[in-house]
């Protein structure tokens, strides 16, 4: 039977809870998975890089008690300073680079490569070297293929050097597109230019012309004597004097012959000119509607040339040999062939470019649309222009 002094009275005995029995032993710290301690090291080294961080910044002690809040025993299982960071990091290129090798060896494309070099502030000289390619989704992608020091001078010798062993480490030296490393028939057909390095002399040609070693050989007290004897004090509304202009005339036409010098180098290469007319976008017409003066006709007729030639070399068909076998023979003869055989010879260059679908691609002119995408048009017509599509491939 409930009473009433069997309830207890509120605040007193409600309050007090029957005290939690001790545990016999201490808890043990749960550990952390193998597999997740690979993964904090693996997301740490990930950060750094990316961020471009010191190999020091996971042991600041901010970020250490970030980590103990998540779970106490990571800060402790997990190396963090600088040369487990280091070590880390060597590591896991090394596991990456089996990987990368894979994706490399199922690439659809040429590989093409660019690569720089940078000196560290303590003097050491590195090469970076990264890969471009389709992979077999029709997507572009790059890879960081190595980040190696380069002893000695920076030559050019030392350079192909150190990029000919990268390339036989990951077995592509066969699969080379463009890049500074090819056959030397190959070297002018398959280089292109660093745009920044171009910008980047033409920039410095504006402000010190040809020799800007000069200005930087002038002592700075001599530079700022100078300054302080002219007239710093002008206001807008005075004009430029004689001097300034012809000095600012002097730094255009130094920048314009250094960009008209890169640009003129251009037609060594038919990668230039192949880009723009096998973008379905542009096609050949592009050219022709920009290149009108009588030099830049020059231009265009070198450059359907080049193109011709380079896709004819370097991707011959067995259908063109037989019709060209099958085609008049051409006799060795000193005078100079007859208007018909003229008519002859440019009839079967038609046929041929008909063959080949280079002609054939020319001529049905570019695709009038603004979004289209180049790399899904070639997916969608590689099979009505197969030699051509591997041409495309090989500059994409």
């Amino acid at each position: 039977m409930i009473t009433q002094s069997a309830t207890p009275r509120i605040g007193v005995e409600s309050t007090q809870e029957a005290p939690c029995p001790r545990p016999k032993r201490p808890r043990l710290e749960r550990p952390i998975a193998r597999s997740n301690v690979n993964k904090a090291r693996e997301l740490t080294v990930g950060w750094i890089i990316t961020a471009d961080l010191p190999f020091t910044a996971p042991s600041n002690n901010f970020l250490q008690r970030i980590l103990e809040l998540h779970g106490p025993s990571l800060a402790t299982q997990v190396p963090w300073n600088r040369t487990s960071v280091r070590d880390m990091l060597r590591k896991l290129f090394a596991m990456k680079k089996g990987t990368i090798a894979s994706q490399l060896d199922k690439a659809i494309t040429k590989i093409n490569l660019s690569f720089d070099m940078w000196t560290s502030p303590n003097r050491y000289a590195f090469l970076a070297l990264h890969a471009h390619y389709l992979d077999a989704s029709y997507i572009v992608q790059s890879r960081l293929l190595a980040l190696r020091r380069v002893w000695g001078a920076h030559t050019g010798d030392n350079q192909a050097s150190t990029i000919c062993d990268i390339f036989g480490e990951y077995g592509i030296k066969e699969r080379i597109g463009a890049s500074v490393w090819v056959r030397d028939r190959d070297i002018k057909a398959n280089r292109t230019r660093c745009f920044g390095h171009v910008i980047n002399l033409a920039a410095r040609a504006f402000l010190w012309g040809q020799d800007p070693e000069s200005f930087e050989r002038e002592a700075f007290t001599e530079a700022a004597f100078q300054i302080e004897e002219r007239e710093l004090a002008t206001k807008y509304s005075v004009p430029l004097d004689d001097d300034h202009r012809r000095y600012i005339q002097v730094s255009i036409n130094n920048c314009w012959s250094k960009l008209n010098e890169y640009y003129t180098l251009l037609e060594q290469t038919p990668l230039y000119p192949a880009s723009v007319i096998l973008h379905p976008r542009w096609n050949v017409s592009w050219l022709e509607a920009n290149w009108t003066s009588h030099e830049q006709l020059i231009w265009l007729r070198d450059a359907k040339r080049n193109v011709r030639e380079h896709f004819e070399s370097h991707y011959p068909s067995v259908e063109s040999s037989i019709v060209t076998g099958a085609m008049l023979p051409r006799p060795i003869r000193k005078e100079e062939p007859s208007q018909f055989d003229q008519w002859i010879q440019s009839h079967d260059r038609h046929m041929l470019e008909e063959a080949d679908g280079l002609g054939t691609y020319m001529r049905q002119g570019p695709i009038r649309r603004d979004n289209i995408n180049p790399i899904q048009w070639w997916k969608d017509h590689q099979d009505e222009y197969p030699r051509l599509s591997q041409a495309w491939k090989s500059i994409v």
